[in-house]
């Protein structure tokens, strides 16, 4: 994985925090089901972690990713993908992601390394680069007004 990028197709979100309201800055938390992937890729200096509240017998390693909007030359493309609607997100839009159902999201995940102050190593810091997130919808509403324009309510 010496690419910049690191692409997940079908990721699992372990924990999302799209208004940036729990962590102070919008992030999400990819599940990684495979030890040896977590383990490797521990090594090469992402950070991964192990999840200590996990119910689960096996534990669950993810990868803390962070979605940050400072940097001009990093904006994120975010995309959100329902049965009857679609649209882009941004930074005063992103936390209607934390009120659906994700289905399924595509991930494109910037890796920027950068030196750890306390123990002089690098490290990896993983930033969104681009997403899909497909959405369940949960009524037909979406249907009957995916083609509405305001101010053209029939009577």
């Amino acid at each position: 994985m010496t690419s910049r990028y690191y692409e997940i197709k079908h990721a699992v979100l372990y924990s999302h925090d799209f208004s940036g309201n729990r962590f102070e800055t919008p992030s999400i938390c990819v599940k990684i089901d495979d030890e040896g992937l977590a383990q490797q890729l521990s090594q090469e200096g992402w950070n991964i972690r192990l999840s200590k509240y996990s119910t689960d017998e096996e534990p669950v390693y993810y990868l803390p990713v962070s979605i940050s909007f400072k940097n001009r030359n990093y904006i994120p493309e975010i995309y959100y993908l329902g049965q009857y609607t679609k649209g882009t997100l941004n930074e005063d839009t992103l936390y209607i992601l934390d009120d659906l159902d994700i289905i399924d999201a595509d991930l494109t995940i910037n890796k920027r390394i950068y030196v750890d102050k306390n123990t002089g190593e690098e490290r990896i810091k993983a930033y969104l680069s681009s997403a899909i997130f497909t959405i369940e919808e949960k009524n037909n509403y979406s249907q009957r007004y995916n083609d509405y324009e305001p101010g053209a309510i029939d009577g």
